[in-house]
C-alpha cells in the first residue's frame, strides 16, 4: 500500500506544481488525489479494525511467558524443527546448520510485535500485541510512543515480595512493580487506554509459602507502601475470586515443572495474592500515592479508562486462554466506546 501512495502522490505533485497545466492534466490530478484519498480512507478503516495492545511489566514478570501461550492459543504455535532432530541436536559432536542459525536468531528490537486473529461475532478481529522491553531508563519514551493502544496488559509476579531487581540488587521487584504501574496508571499520554492487570505466578506463590516464606520482612521495610499485613483479612468474595483462578493450575502443569504445588491452598497464599491485588487497587483509586505527580489531576481524570484484574499462571494454557477469553469482550467493547461506536 506505501508504494500505492508513493506512486499516487509523485504523479500528483508533478502535475500540481507543473507550470502550465492543461485541462487534461488537472483532469488526471484530480483523479489522482481521489485516488489517494480513497487509499488513505481504506487504510485508516483497516487500522480501525486492528486491536493494538501494549504489554508492561517489570523484569521477569511473566510477559514474554505470556506473548508465548498467545502464539500456542491463537496462532500455530511454534517451530518443531529442532524437536524433530532433537537426536541430532543432543550429540556432543553437533553443529549448527545455516537454518539452524537463522532460526535461532535474536531479536534486535526492545520491542516485540505479534499480530493474531480471533473470531468473534462470525468474522475475526485483529489484535496487534506490543511486548515492551522491561529496560528502566526507555519505558517512559516507549508508552508516549503508544498512546493510541486500545488497552494495556499489565503484568505483576505476585511472588517477588523477597526478590530484588537484576539490574539494581536493592530494590525490591514488588515495590517496583507497584511504582511502574503508578506510572502507567496515571501517565497523561495513557489516560484514556484502560488496563488489565494480570497478578502472574499465582503458582510460585503457592508454592513460596508452602516452604515457609511470607511477605512481612517487606511489609516491615516499607510500612507506609505495605500497611496492616497481620491485621488483613480477604472477603469471601475475593477468596473466592482467587481460589477459582487457582483451580485452574491443572496436575499436567504440576507434572511439568519442578515446583510442587499444594493439593490445599494455604490460607496465607490466599491473603497474600490478595492484598497484593488491594495494593495495586488502592493506586486506581487514589489510595495510594508513590510517586509525586508532575501532571495536576482532577476528580474526573481517571473517568475515560478503567482497570480489571486476573489472577494468571503464566506457564497454564487453560488458564490463560480462560483469561483472555474474558478480556476479549472487555478489549473490543473499550475499542469501539474510544471511537465513539457505542
Amino acid at each position: 500500500m506505501r508504494d500505492r501512495l508513493t506512486l499516487c502522490f509523485s504523479a500528483a505533485c508533478e502535475d500540481q506544481f507543473s507550470c502550465y497545466q492543461s485541462p487534461e492534466d488537472a483532469k488526471k490530478a484530480k483523479l489522482r488525489n481521489r485516488q489517494i484519498s480513497k487509499v488513505l480512507k481504506q487504510h485508516q478503516k483497516e487500522e480501525l479494525k486492528k486491536l493494538k495492545i501494549l504489554l508492561l511489566g517489570t523484569g521477569e514478570s511473566g510477559k514474554s511467558t505470556l506473548t508465548k501461550q498467545m502464539r500456542i492459543i491463537h496462532i500455530n504455535g511454534f517451530d518443531m524443527s529442532f524437536l524433530d532432530k532433537i537426536a541430532e541436536i543432543k550429540s556432543p559432536a553437533y553443529v549448527p546448520s545455516d537454518q539452524d542459525i537463522l532460526r535461532c536468531r535474536c531479536v534486535t528490537t526492545s520491542i516485540q510485535h505479534i499480530e493474531f486473529g480471533v473470531p468473534d461475532g462470525g468474522h475475526q478481529v485483529k489484535f496487534n500485541v506490543y511486548d515492551v522491553g522491561g529496560q528502566q531508563g526507555e519505558r517512559k519514551k516507549w508508552i508516549q510512543v503508544f498512546d493510541s493502544v486500545t488497552a494495556i496488559l499489565f503484568v505483576v509476579d505476585c511472588s517477588s515480595f523477597d526478590q530484588t531487581l537484576r539490574e539494581d540488587p536493592e530494590k525490591n521487584r514488588l515495590l517496583e512493580a507497584l511504582e511502574n504501574f503508578d506510572q502507567v496508571w496515571n501517565n497523561r499520554f495513557l489516560r484514556y487506554v484502560s488496563v488489565l492487570l494480570f497478578i502472574n505466578k499465582i503458582d510460585v506463590l503457592a508454592e513460596k509459602i508452602a516452604r515457609g516464606r511470607d511477605i512481612l520482612e517487606l511489609t516491615e521495610k516499607y510500612p507506609d507502601v505495605f500497611p496492616d499485613f497481620e491485621t488483613f483479612t480477604p472477603t469471601d468474595a475475593e477468596k473466592e475470586h482467587f481460589l477459582d483462578a487457582f483451580a485452574t493450575a491443572t496436575p499436567d502443569i504440576r507434572r511439568k515443572t519442578r515446583q510442587t504445588l499444594p493439593i490445599s491452598v494455604h490460607p496465607d497464599t490466599v491473603k497474600t495474592a490478595v492484598y497484593i491485588k488491594r495494593l495495586f487497587k488502592k493506586i486506581v483509586k487514589g489510595e495510594l500515592l508513590l510517586k509525586e505527580r508532575i501532571t495536576k489531576q482532577d476528580k474526573h481524570w481517571h473517568d475515560e479508562h478503567s482497570c480489571e484484574f486476573f489472577y494468571t499462571c503464566a506457564i497454564d494454557t487453560n488458564n490463560i486462554q480462560r483469561v483472555l477469553n474474558g478480556c476479549r469482550t472487555l478489549i473490543v467493547q473499550n475499542h469501539l466506546r474510544r471511537y465513539g461506536i457505542i
